[in-house]
């Protein structure tokens, strides 16, 4: 709310169907403090999602920063995170660059 996004952003919160989730999504952000492999970031991925995450774990063994998604510190003050949700969200093509590069 804080940050102006309240109307194009959704916390999805836990869910039984990840595919059918990810599905509704245009930009996947995993913004975590601790994360081991990060298999939902992969999923993403995998679906063609731009993704913003932590730099934790394995995550930054696959997410390229500026190439496949965008890596930012554990704890990042979130108008960082807010910062790169809204340069996503006004370039579709941006979207597309970058899901297209998650994907393969």
């Amino acid at each position: 709310e804080e940050l102006g996004l309240g109307s194009t952003l959704e916390f999805m919160g836990a869910t039984d169907d990840p595919p059918a989730a990810l599905a509704e999504m245009s930009i996947f952000a995993y913004p975590t403090t601790g994360e081991s492999v990060g298999w939902v970031v992969l999923e993403a991925m995998a679906m063609g999602l731009p993704v913003i995450s932590s730099h934790v774990g394995a995550v930054p063994t696959f997410v390229k920063d500026g190439e496949t998604g965008y890596l930012i510190a554990a704890g990042e003050d979130p108008e960082v995170l807010g910062g790169m949700l809204e340069s996503l969200l006004e370039s579709y093509e941006l979207q597309q660059e970058i899901g297209k590069a998650a994907r393969q």
